[in-house]
């Protein structure tokens, strides 16, 4: 389980970074704040592993929440509630066949008291409850540990709200029952160069039994890092991945040299020790497979081992710069090494959406399977299910439906006069109607050949004709 303040999805590459980072952690539920996203637009975030979204949504500029839980992760839904303003939102449900309770909650800024007051009264109904809470509190439980500047005296009474509401609905910080007294912060302050531990998991003491491990992670594509917390249930169940060859490796020159260099050396060997060349063609391909499959498996773990490194140097850096926040040489090197991991993920989001637009390419106008899934979606969204008749019956029976449109579409473009073909061209023949000889003139003019490159030059780079 993942909580995490995003800091606004609006971006189609946001977005995906922040899901491609949250499939990388393994995440099977994520609770996710400041999503930004209105009602219309939640809907975005079901791709690629999503198979669930719970929201509550507020505008483009402010708050929003949402629960986002995997394809891979048995769920059944069995209640939900949101709040106003985006604030929070509740999924009750089976769980890998165990009943929880999951809140995401994003709490205001500004004196956040009367929304915990709020948020307990509504969840009083599930006391008892597996309750899984994730967010951003906007508050600490200690200030003393959770802070890294002394707090005021508006920061003591957020805590005293805070600890009354987990009191009351019997909630336990779980990052603090795993790691103590230890100190970490998940929201770095540049006005008040402060940190805090805002965001975390509130979990019932029986969920706090199988919670296993919390962890706060980098802080990356957000100005608050995530938060995960394990809390296993039953063994996860793991398909078997399709290996599938990387295109974008024939872009490398010393790769293709020495791919080559295989293949000349393969038929070297063996093109004069065997009569079949079907053998020998199965042979080579299951060869060269095996050598691909060797390369990029190279590739991918060096890959992993730059990343790991990357993310050890800002984990290291953000632990010099909790324990000084105000060192100005640690937060130069701080920045720039959380530019060189965006970097990172960037090549790794530039090479995905690639991987998008030529699945639509390769599709094209043709009948296939990927053409018949995306009207299989346009269906389901603009499907009818009910109507009402001139007699203000509703109507469910999609016969009657298709039945009653047709009617009403008859009625509608039956012309109800006694209109004639000469009738028409008699009112026509009564009008000036104006004739611009220029511009008739110039449509009628043959296409030159010079208007025919420039057209070709004003065309969209990256862009290839249709079979028109």
């Amino acid at each position: 389980l993942v909580t995490w303040n995003v800091n606004g999805v609006n971006s189609p590459i946001k977005r995906y970074k922040i899901l491609s980072h949250l499939s990388k952690m393994q995440c099977d539920v994520s609770f996710l704040q400041e999503t930004y996203l209105v009602p219309s637009e939640v809907l975005k975030l079901r791709t690629r592993w999503v198979g669930r979204v719970y929201s509550s949504s507020f505008s483009s500029k402010r708050n929003g929440v949402c629960i986002l839980i995997s394809k891979k992760t048995p769920f059944v839904e069995l209640e939900t509630e949101s709040g106003e303003e985006g604030r929070f939102v509740i999924v009750r449900g089976l769980l890998r066949g165990v009943e929880v309770v999951l809140i995401s909650v994003y709490a205001l800024v500004q004196n956040p008291i009367p929304f915990y007051v709020k948020l307990g009264t509504i969840l009083s109904k599930y006391k008892g409850k597996n309750i899984i809470a994730g967010g951003d509190w906007n508050g600490v439980l200690d200030s003393s540990l959770d802070k890294s500047s002394a707090p005021t005296p508006s920061d003591l009474n957020i805590t005293r709200g805070l600890r009354e509401l987990c009191r009351e609905m019997g909630l336990i910080d779980s990052w603090r029952a795993v790691h103590g007294t230890k100190k970490d912060y998940t929201f770095f302050s540049r006005v008040h160069s402060s940190y805090s531990r805002l965001d975390t998991f509130l979990t019932s003491h029986l969920v706090a039994l199988g919670t296993t491990e919390v962890n706060i992670h980098n802080r990356i594509l957000s100005d608050h890092a995530p938060v995960s917390m394990e809390f296993l249930l039953e063994p996860q169940m793991f398909r078997r991945i399709i290996w599938r060859f990387n295109n974008s490796l024939l872009k490398d020159k010393a790769f293709v040299a020495s791919l080559k260099t295989e293949i000349a050396s393969f038929f070297q060997l063996n093109e004069e020790s065997i009569d079949s060349v079907q053998l020998l063609w199965d042979a080579f391909k299951a060869t060269l497979r095996g050598w691909l499959i060797s390369h990029t498996s190279y590739r991918k773990k060096h890959y992993q081992k730059q990343w790991k490194e990357l993310e050890k140097i800002v984990n290291d850096l953000e632990q010099l710069h909790k324990a000084s926040p105000k060192d100005v040489m640690i937060a130069g090197e701080l920045k720039k090494a959380h530019l060189d991991l965006q970097e990172f993920i960037h090549k790794k989001t530039e090479y995905a959406l690639y991987k998008t637009k030529k699945k639509y390419f390769e599709a094209g106008d043709k009948a296939g399977r990927h053409l018949a899934h995306r009207l299989k979606v346009l269906e389901n969204v603009n499907m009818v299910s009910e109507i009402r008749d001139n007699s203000n019956k509703i109507i469910k029976n999609p016969t009657e439906i298709t039945q009653e449109f047709l009617s009403f579409y008859k009625e509608l473009y039956t012309s109800q006069g006694n209109i004639t073909p000469d009738s028409i061209d008699n009112f026509l023949n009564q009008r000036s109607l104006p004739v611009l000889e220029e511009g008739r003139s110039l449509l009628e003019n043959r296409i030159s050949e010079q208007e025919v490159k420039q057209a070709i030059k004003d065309l969209t780079s990256g862009k290839a004709p249709g079979c028109d």
